[in-house]
């Protein structure tokens, strides 16, 4: 078992050098181009609100003029970049010793890193963690956006003021 599990972790990698003779393309299915695009699509309530927390692509505008969340940041400038940045570190400080907490109390003990049970456990969580962690990404990105208003006002403005360009006199 060990070797085959060996042979595996050598030949996957290998794969990975190896160029691909001709690209494999699948058939289209449907000949609509835009399939997903309908301007009288009609949207529930729960859709309208996922679509402005950003969790949900809004149908009823275009892909071309659809925007990035990750653009939206940066478009929001130093405000959108800071409270990114804010939430993202509130998110990681408070959620990693949150996840601790909830398995010590789940289970009644932190799992032993000595035995192979307690590393399987570890890598269980971790996988659900993480997991959870890319789920929530839109919410993070629609809180950061929110943020930025108010990091403009209150971080940006005060540490960061603009630069008032001299008066030059002749």
């Amino acid at each position: 078992m060990r070797a085959a599990l060996a042979l595996l972790a050598l030949a996957i990698p290998a794969t990975c050098f190896v160029a691909p003779q001709r690209r494999l393309v699948s058939p289209k299915l449907f000949a609509e181009e835009n399939a997903d695009f309908d301007p009288n699509a009609k949207v529930s309530q729960l859709d309208e609100v996922l679509i402005q927390w950003g969790v949900k692509d809004d149908p009823r505008v275009p892909e071309e003029c659809r925007v990035d969340p990750m653009t939206r940041i940066k478009e929001a400038g130093k405000a959108g970049v800071a409270a990114y940045t804010l939430t993202e570190f509130a998110f990681w400080l408070g959620s990693v010793p949150l996840a601790i907490a909830l398995v010590a109390y789940t289970t009644g003990s932190l799992p032993d890193f000595a035995t192979t049970e307690g590393k399987e456990a570890v890598a269980g969580y971790v996988f659900v963690f993480i997991n959870f962690a890319r789920v929530i990404v839109p919410l993070r990105i629609a809180l950061a956006l929110a943020l930025a208003p108010w990091c403009e006002r209150n971080i940006i403005e005060k540490f960061f003021p603009a630069k008032v360009p001299d008066e030059c006199e002749v």
